[in-house]
């Protein structure tokens, strides 16, 4: 017998996140990886190689900020930063498909070359994932969590962002029981716990299909 607890704070949604510090590591590996993986793979063990891979760990750190409460807020609230991101996550993809592409076609010389190259691949890919999936894919789910309290709270910016930042962290733990593989689903139960930060919005996020009253009865849940 086994127990998954999941807790949920109310998220800093004021902090900034620097945009040119990810968008310039993206610049910067664009720049450095070939789409090639011939002209890659020379690289492996020299310093250009080694610059690729520190490009590569700098991306990663800058998507991983945005992938925090108040980078995600301010993403929601900024449709510029939002185009921007989505262009430079294409630009990603097709230099990975052009990657991956070449390497189909290509016979490393050893296995150091065969190496270097998987791992940028690798690395480029879980960079793309993080933003078309974990980053761009999210915008929508979370907006949807919170339409319903951001229509009480128009002209409130502080509020609303408090309230987008409690639907984020919901949204989080949704996503993380739809990745979740568990056997004996019939004798499965999830308890949940919230504390929104506005009062209003944790009984708006039930009211769409008429969960509120099924989630009173059946779990014994109280409204504060």
């Amino acid at each position: 017998m086994c127990g998954i607890f999941g807790f949920l704070a109310q998220p800093d949604a004021t902090a900034e996140v620097p945009e040119r510090e990810l968008f310039g590591a993206l610049e910067e590996l664009f720049r450095l990886a070939a789409a090639s993986a011939e002209r890659l793979a020379a690289e492996a063990g020299k310093d250009e190689g080694c610059a690729v891979i520190r490009a590569l760990e700098a991306a990663g750190r800058e998507v991983y900020r945005w992938l925090a409460p108040g980078g995600f807020v301010n993403l929601l609230y900024d449709s510029r930063r939002e185009h921007a991101l989505r262009e430079a996550a294409r630009a990603l993809r097709r230099r990975v498909e052009a990657l991956q592409g070449s390497a189909e076609r290509w016979v490393p010389r050893d296995q150091r070359e065969w190496e270097f190259v998987n791992g940028v691949l690798a690395g480029a890919s879980d960079i793309l994932w993080q933003l078309e999936r974990d980053l761009l894919g999210k915008l929508g789910p979370v907006r949807a969590l919170a339409a319903r309290a951001l229509e009480r709270l128009e002209g409130d910016s502080l509020r609303s962002r408090e309230v987008l930042a409690g639907a984020f962290e919901l949204n989080l733990a949704l996503d993380s029981l739809d990745r979740l593989e568990v056997r004996g689903r019939d004798s499965a139960g999830i308890a949940a716990y919230a504390l929104a930060a506005v009062a209003m919005a944790a009984g708006s996020l039930l009211k769409p299909k008429g969960l509120k009253r099924e989630a009173a009865e059946r779990s014994g849940a109280q409204e504060a």
